[in-house]
């Protein structure tokens, strides 16, 4: 964030080289901001394709246990009927 010194000079120049200096400093303040929160939403993001490539991967696992849900309930009837 960008502080503002009051100064008063005899020279307009001088209060004009002030601010530019200022305002240079805030826009470079700025830039490493926005750099920061670029990479902090790039971080995001591959968080984001991580999770999701884990949830798929989950939903495909219980799809299988349900296909396979009828198959055990077979299996289980008859080791239950044999014994």
């Amino acid at each position: 964030m960008c502080s503002v010194a009051v100064l008063e000079f005899d020279s307009g120049l001088a209060v004009a080289m002030c601010v530019c200096v200022c305002v240079c400093v805030c826009l470079e303040d700025r830039g490493v901001e926005y750099r920061e929160l670029a990479q902090r939403e790039e971080e995001l993001q591959k968080q984001l394709i991580s999770l999701s490539e884990e949830n798929m991967e989950l939903k495909f696992e219980v799809e299988q246990a349900n296909r396979d849900i009828p198959r055990l309930k077979v299996t289980f009837c008859r080791i239950t009927y044999i014994s």
